[in-house]
């Protein structure tokens, strides 16, 4: 595994455990030394005894885990301390932030209480930017009026503003 970057820098992977070499320390301790790897290549890793403690059951040999750790050089090989690790399976991927759009035209002036009522009927986790193309203000609105922009809450947005003027992303 060749990693380019600097001393004591941290780092975050995703790699399988292909060797374990636990050790006692000189106060009785265990800790481990591992070899990592992934589709690049092969990093040695070492596991202090407060990490090891917690998380020996998730370093077996053939076992995948997402690492949080520091990278250390050493004679032009860089090693991982690890500082937090977990099965890969246990990772959930963050969805994707969505932003609803609204754009207000002059016109629109007269709907707005409308659009809030739609607004507050549909209450989730997606944030809502305003645009009034009048003014060419721009405002986001706080959390109090985070949405849910199912096809309900988008096609009543859409019959009020016009289909032009209600975009959801991503």
């Amino acid at each position: 595994m060749r990693l380019w970057l600097r001393n004591r820098a941290p780092l975050r992977l995703a790699v399988e455990v292909l060797k374990v070499r636990s050790i006692r320390t000189k106060k009785g301790q265990m800790m481990a030394f591992l070899t990592l790897g992934d589709e690049t290549g092969e990093m040695e890793g070492v596991a202090f005894p407060d990490v090891w403690g917690k998380t020996e059951s998730l370093l077996s040999k053939g076992e995948f885990v997402y690492i949080d750790g520091v990278g250390q050089k050493r004679n032009d090989q860089t090693n991982i301390i690890l500082s937090r690790v977990m099965k890969l399976e246990d990772i959930k991927p963050k969805k994707p932030k969505q932003t609803l759009f609204l754009k207000i035209e002059p016109h629109h002036e007269s709907r707005l209480n409308k659009v809030k009522e739609v607004l507050l009927q549909h209450t989730g986790n997606t944030e809502v930017v305003i645009y009034y193309s009048e003014t060419e203000r721009t405002v986001k609105l706080g959390e109090d009026w985070l949405v849910t922009p199912d096809s309900d809450c988008v096609n009543a947005l859409k019959k009020l503003l016009g289909e032009r003027n209600v975009v959801k992303k991503p």
